[in-house]
């Protein structure tokens, strides 16, 4: 075991131990269990939290005949991209929140919120590779397994075809990475990392995780996003910076974005 350091405002230096054997750490197995319970008990309350939230922003925001389509399960477009917002904006709230009154670190610490430790040059090389392992498996998914992809791309044409460009744009190429990433590599997979579950354990804990939270996509779908999350966590490790990680995830995002639009423009 070593230590990573990551630099923060010129000043302050916080060593992170980097667990990558499947031994105990200081504080013993129960400490760790401990540790491990916790992070899924914090991962849960954001999510049914945030749940809860979505429900009370379209009570608010919605008149009593839509949400009367909406209890039929006849949700409206725009109904679906404010509920995913309203997710997301209460999913960052909670975990920033929870992670401070539960962790003596500070939150920079907690989610590696932290300038990039890689050269501009390093930077760009991870980007070249995982755009193109990920180009080329979207390549795959459509040759071997046309019916697969398209099933999950329907998923959001069917949505984004009658509901404002700017409220898809937000919740694909805002709010799902900066959610999704503080969620579940900055917070899980950092947390679960100082166990004796190590990074190893802790990425695949966290990825298996966040592919659960794409539930609906095929099997096909399941598994390119869980290659992707494997794929996020290693940018974490070689960057020690999740800023970078969110713009990859975004940048992930915005391909499929930009595919859905020329394929079929969404009506505004």
């Amino acid at each position: 075991m070593h230590d990573k350091i990551f630099q923060f405002s010129g000043k302050d230096e916080i060593k992170v131990p980097e667990n990558k054997g499947s031994s105990p750490s200081p504080g013993g197995f129960l400490a760790d269990l401990y540790t491990i319970l916790g992070a899924f008990l914090i991962v849960g309350a954001v999510i049914v939290g945030s749940i809860a939230f979505s429900t009370l922003a379209l009570q608010l925001i919605f008149p009593p005949d839509i949400l009367d389509q909406i209890q039929a399960g006849n949700v409206p477009s725009v109904a679906v991209w404010i509920s995913l917002i309203a997710f997301q904006v209460a999913a960052i709230a909670l975990i920033l929140v929870l992670a401070r009154l539960t962790s003596p670190e500070p939150l920079r610490f907690t989610f590696a919120l932290a300038p990039p430790q890689a050269s501009a040059r390093t930077i760009a090389l991870l980007f070249v590779l995982i755009t193109t392992v990920q180009i080329l498996f979207s390549l795959l998914t459509s040759v071997f397994f046309p019916s697969d992809a398209q099933h999950d791309l329907s998923v959001f044409r069917d949505i984004m075809h009658d509901a404002p460009l700017v409220l898809s744009l937000t919740a694909l190429i805002i709010g799902a990475p900066l959610s999704e990433e503080l969620l579940f590599r900055g917070y899980m997979m950092n947390r679960l990392s100082q166990t004796w579950l190590g990074f190893g354990g802790a990425t695949i804990v966290s990825t298996t995780l966040w592919t659960l939270l794409h539930a609906g996509y095929s099997t096909i779908g399941l598994i390119e996003v869980f290659i992707a999350g494997l794929l996020f966590s290693w940018v974490l490790w070689q960057t020690g910076s999740l800023w970078i990680t969110i713009l990859f995830h975004a940048v992930y995002n915005g391909f499929v974005y930009i595919y859905l639009l020329a394929t079929q423009p969404p009506v505004i």
